[in-house]
């Protein structure tokens, strides 16, 4: 075998390899898209937000909100999360939805998945009042153990005692491990400073000390592309 077929054997082998490399991942990536689309279906996500992704939106370059999700991955991997503001119409639970998926499509590749979990404050609440009291502390440790938690409608009224106490047992339980707690996502209409009057000072403080807080207004959704339908 001279020279020049040891170099062409060479290239078939070098082919080969790459070949083989090139299926694996596109198995990979074909398996993890599976997964991502069952995982989206089990957690209900409405159908107006399906499609929703950070792109929609044309944040400032130089905005807090951009620094954020430039760095997601870690922010996230260090359980920073994200206290959005804004009136209603701004495209608040659009852009959560869209770290709910992004989130999903970058940590989860276990099919059916309960692993996020995107749920109203009032809901929350309910469900621990509502269940027997020997039940409560399992599901605020259930709500806590997610490893993603966004909490839409925080707020709209002040705050009881008893919902006050169940949601700081949860935040202290998801940030006790910092810097590498589990990120909570609280979307409400009212700014930081307002919530310490409506839900004190012990989860102001927990959110202002674990969260980037951004405020959305009415330039945000001019900025939506193709003007979409927002919360």
């Amino acid at each position: 075998m001279d020279a020049k077929d040891i170099g062409q054997l060479q290239q078939i082998i070098y082919n080969c390899k790459n070949n083989a490399k090139n299926t694996i991942r596109k198995s990979e990536a074909e398996e993890n898209a599976e997964i991502y689309r069952e995982v989206i279906q089990t957690h209900n996500i409405p159908s107006q937000y399906l499609n929703a992704k950070f792109t929609d939106y044309n944040f400032p370059k130089k905005s807090i909100i951009t620094g954020y999700l430039r760095n997601l991955k870690e922010n996230t991997k260090n359980g920073i999360g994200l206290f959005v503001t804004g009136d209603t119409g701004t495209g608040k639970t659009r852009l959560c939805y869209a770290y709910m998926k992004k989130y999903i499509w970058d940590y989860i590749r276990v099919k059916n998945s309960k692993e996020v979990c995107y749920i109203s404050f009032n809901k929350l609440h309910a469900d621990i009042i509502n269940a027997e009291k020997s039940d409560q502390s399992n599901i605020k440790k259930t709500y806590a153990g997610y490893k993603l938690l966004i909490v839409d409608e925080f707020a709209v009224k002040d705050l009881t005692d008893a919902q006050v106490d169940n949601f700081l047992e949860i935040l202290n339980i998801r940030n006790h491990n910092k810097p590498c707690g589990k990120p909570t996502v609280i979307i409400s209409n009212q700014n930081l400073e307002s919530i310490k009057e409506s839900a004190g000072g012990a989860i102001y403080s927990r959110i202002k000390g674990n969260s980037v807080v951004y405020h959305m207004n009415s330039e945000d959704k001019r900025s939506i592309k193709n003007r979409l339908k927002l919360d």
